[in-house]
């Protein structure tokens, strides 16, 4: 085993009953953030003491990337091309004041400058957030925060409302209240 999976049991540990024909092994990708692409893992039997390998010596899995590795590998190109400084998930490759991270949850193309497409609005006693946001965005977070003073950020109070979904995305509008102040900033917060 690498530092890319685990296997279970490991590999000290496989036994073939008396018997038996096979053994289950289980190969757990790590969950990290390093792009990588797919991976293959080869794993073979050879024959040992007291046993016999038929005609199967070999079992071979693929390991996918990430959701968030996966759509870097696509959007720049390659997977060397997603490993450099402009693919990171704080980098603005486009330079349209999005990062990375924030351009895969908004369903944007990360190497051309476009509107993140973040309405806000005030309904009332409300501020609103309203965006398109992808559905099933595997391996992060997302939520709108609000501030009083761009020091300190707040998630209490925040409601979602789904106004539309095709499957693929959301368009979701966020409320919470305007409050007593002057002013009341709102944020889009995405983390992996």
């Amino acid at each position: 085993p690498g530092t890319r999976y685990t296997l279970s049991p490991s590999m000290a540990a496989i036994t073939i009953p008396a018997g038996q024909a096979s053994a289950t092994i289980t190969v757990a990708p790590a969950s990290d953030a390093a792009v990588l692409g797919t991976q293959t893992v080869t794993l073979n039997l050879a024959s040992g003491a007291g046993f016999a390998v038929a005609n199967a010596n070999a079992a071979t899995v693929q390991l996918l990337d990430s959701p968030v590795n996966a759509w870097k590998v696509q959007k720049f190109g390659s997977v060397a091309a997603a490993q450099a400084p402009n693919a990171a998930d704080s980098a603005d490759a486009d330079g349209d004041g999005m990062k990375n991270l924030l351009e895969y949850l908004l369903v944007k193309d990360p190497i051309r400058s476009d509107a993140p497409g973040l309405v806000t609005a005030r309904e009332g006693a409300l501020l609103t957030l309203t965006y398109t946001r992808l559905k099933n965005a595997a391996g992060v977070t997302s939520g709108v925060k609000w501030s009083d003073d761009l020091a300190t950020w707040s998630a209490s109070g925040v409601t979602e409302e789904i106004l539309a979904d095709n499957g693929t995305t959301q368009t979701v509008k966020a409320k919470v209240s305007a409050g007593t102040g002057t002013k009341r900033f709102l944020m889009l917060q995405v983390v992996r």
